[in-house]
């Protein structure tokens, strides 16, 4: 997905690693023109939290580029420094990052008691920084506001399976994604203020960091010069140093979305 509005799309488990790429070059435009696609779609998630079932939400989406500069769901503002002929870029941009309990879904409500008088961590400020070659991506994110001063790296992988000449496609996608412990703590993990033992939120600090996995299909149909229909499943296998923690009571997250964007 691309969208400059939600503060959680990471946690959504890469579910949109490349549906830009998909339908990007749907119409050619200068290089120091503004492009700009907007729309909206439908998130569904099975989040890991205990206690929280299926969570929905619509999703506004925003992807905006001149010459190098762009805005999207990784980087509220960036620019690449690099293209050698679309088949190598490299990127560098600030964004926000927020992967605590109830930041993806504003109205996140477990039937679990351990999040009774929880204190969820508090959103980042991100320098994020990336590359991609032809299928192959890496990218980096980290903690510039000083809360988990966390660093975590992906490594992704999208390839097009079925491409028609009538504006229709399909593509799989991979991601593995390293979460250092900094960071495991800060958003899975319990301290301080945070235990209390009668509802279970018992203390659960790491020193291990965490590798996620994410497999996904995407799918784009171009519907109209200006209206592209969007579509993605993913499911993210989650580290068991993720799903140890007193706040987690899955080791897996499904995530679908269906939308539209508008290219102006």
């Amino acid at each position: 997905m691309i969208g400059i509005f939600k503060n959680s799309v990471a946690m959504a488990g890469g579910l949109f690693l490349g549906l830009a790429s998909m339908y990007g070059n749907a119409s050619e435009q200068g290089q120091d023109d503004w492009e700009v696609k907007i729309g909206a779609g439908v998130l569904v998630a099975d989040l890991p939290w205990k206690g929280v079932g299926n969570e929905f939400a619509i999703v506004p989406m925003a992807d905006i580029k001149k010459g190098n500069w762009f805005s999207n769901e990784d980087s509220t503002i960036g620019y690449q420094f690099l293209n050698l002929n679309d088949t190598f870029t490299a990127y560098a941009g600030l964004g926000y990052r927020n992967e605590g309990y109830d930041s993806l879904f504003g109205n996140t409500s477990s039937d679990s008691k351990v999040f009774d008088g929880y204190d969820a961590p508090d959103g980042e400020l991100v320098l994020n920084y990336g590359a991609r070659f032809l299928w192959f991506g890496v990218s980096g994110h980290t903690d510039l506001s000083d809360e988990s001063d966390a660093t975590n790296f992906a490594l992704s992988a999208e390839v097009p399976l079925y491409e028609s000449a009538h504006g229709f496609g399909i593509s799989a996608q991979a991601q593995v994604r390293w979460l250092d412990s900094d960071y495991v703590n800060t958003v899975y993990g319990i301290s301080g203020k945070n235990i209390n033992a009668s509802v279970g939120r018992t203390a659960y600090q790491t020193d291990d960091s965490a590798v996620n996995v994410t497999f996904g299909l995407n799918a784009y149909y171009q519907l109209t010069p200006e209206v592209t229909l969007i579509g993605s499943v993913s499911r993210t296998e989650l580290d068991s140093v993720i799903s140890k923690s007193p706040l987690v009571g899955d080791d897996t997250m499904d995530v679908a979305f269906i939308g539209a964007l508008y290219t102006f």
